[in-house]
């Protein structure tokens, strides 16, 4: 497919809709029950029944804390509900966030028998730098999923590996955004949101000077203050340009050093800090308590990805939807939406039973599953068919989307992965390194995953 296809492809497809439907549960009166001699109805019943629940496997599925939300745990509640139609019922296996799970993951894989049936995981790109895709995983490329998501949407680069594709998603729309909480704006008497960099400043001070802590960070996590950074590397280059600029980054030709509105992304993140604009206690506050600060007006900005609104809807969705909006960081002049890869559900070749996860694989990303994880869970869906009632960010996430340029996410088509960098950017904010300091080493990061491929663009 030629590049300016694809390029289409990824931007057309990021709104894409389509699915197909999943039986629904049997009826337990066609199951041809009789009465055994000596026994009542009531006691053959019972009997039968049991015999049935045995039939049902137990499957489980791994995932990361952060992914399981509302509308995961719909899904698992929609496939147990159905688990005798079904074949199995599904239990979740829940492992820790950022490196440390994914290290838990790769033991696992790396061990080939302890494995999950079914793990929801990275984007395939990213994923097959942790494990190896193509050797724990099943090819489910000739698995017909044309009434799920359209060819187009679902054979598109960022979920493919060479050519195969082995993660399904339930697909949604998002991205990085600067959250708010629409009381504490109002009070300081802020009624234009910032576009850029010097309003969103200005609008700090001006929160501050209220005595409410303008912006929270969550430093225990520290996957969550990379979030600036991964919307600024969107200025690094156009969106026509992002499969080139894959391409060249993954075969030694363009670098990390090199990428100007990444670089001071993190100069942004720490100018927020120096500037009293975050609070004091950031580098031992978490996820959670972010949430927390934001719901409760004790901060006015959270930056983060939209799957907090579903966290924060597991504490209190009518203020959610009522005191929480989103916007644009306002970290460059130009600004893109980006359209990265959703992470999917993959199937274990080493688990109990490959083929009856597949079953399952697909009874959660039907129509009837995808509804209800949206049910469950408001947000912005890629396949058709869906009815989602969206309320406050998630609105002003969908207006975003509709009205922005879409840019693709280049990493999803990179050869290499980011190494640590939010560990680099931890550093950063205590002073050990710069921002320079953190794309050199990236750029190292790089190198060595390329040397022990023994790639030859780094000889």
């Amino acid at each position: 497919m030629k590049v300016k296809k694809m390029l289409n492809v990824l931007l057309a497809g990021a709104m894409t809709l389509s699915l197909v439907a999943c039986g629904g549960k049997g009826d337990p009166a066609s199951s041809g029950q009789t009465e055994s001699k000596g026994e009542t109805p009531q006691e053959s019943s019972q009997v039968d029944s049991q015999e049935e629940k045995q039939e049902v496997e137990e499957l489980t599925m791994m995932i990361q804390t952060a992914d399981y939300s509302n509308g995961m745990q719909a899904v698992v509640d929609y496939i147990n509900a159905n688990s005798e139609t079904l074949g199995a019922r599904l239990v979740l296996e829940k492992v820790p966030d950022g490196d440390q799970g994914e290290q838990v993951i790769q033991v696992r894989y790396a061990g080939g028998e302890d494995v999950p049936d079914l793990l929801y995981f990275q984007p395939v790109s990213y994923a097959n730098t942790r494990l190896d895709i193509a050797e724990n995983f099943v090819d489910v490329t000739d698995v017909d999923l044309t009434d799920i998501y359209s060819d187009e949407y679902i054979y598109s680069p960022g979920y493919l590996l060479d050519g195969k594709l082995y993660g399904v998603p339930i697909a949604t729309s998002g991205g990085q955004f600067m959250f708010y909480n629409k009381t504490v704006l109002k009070n300081a008497g802020i009624t234009e949101l910032p576009t850029t960099w010097e309003d969103f400043l200005s609008a700090c001070e001006t929160i501050k000077a209220t005595g409410i802590d303008p912006v929270f960070y969550s430093g225990v996590d520290t996957w969550t203050l990379q979030i600036m950074a991964l919307q600024g590397w969107y200025t690094d280059y156009a969106p026509e340009e992002a499969l080139q600029f894959a391409e060249d980054m993954g075969s030694n030709k363009k670098h990390w050093s090199e990428m100007k509105g990444f670089i001071d992304s993190i100069y942004k993140i720490k100018e927020l800090v120096d500037k009293g604009y975050v609070q004091s206690t950031y580098l031992s506050d978490t996820y959670q308590q972010a949430q927390q600060a934001l719901l409760d007006g004790t901060c006015a900005f959270y930056p983060m990805g939209n799957w907090v609104l579903d966290e924060m809807n597991k504490i209190d969705q009518v203020k959610t939807e009522e005191e929480i909006g989103a916007f644009m960081l306002p970290i460059a002049d130009t600004l893109y939406h980006g359209t990265g890869v959703n992470k999917g559900f993959y199937i274990s070749k080493n688990g109990k039973n490959p083929e009856l996860a597949e079953k399952i694989m697909l009874a959660i990303v039907s129509k009837e599953g995808q509804q209800a994880f949206f049910d469950a869970q408001p947000g912005i869906p890629v396949a058709k068919d869906i009815d989602v009632e969206l309320k406050g960010a998630n609105q002003d996430i969908k207006n975003l989307v509709d009205t922005m340029t879409l840019s693709p996410q280049w990493t999803d088509f990179c050869k290499y992965q980011k190494g640590a960098l939010e560990t680099y950017i931890s550093e950063v904010l205590v002073g050990t390194k710069t921002p320079e300091d953190v794309a050199a080493a990236l750029d190292q990061d790089f190198e060595k995953a390329a040397k022990n491929a023994n790639d030859p663009n780094w000889d």
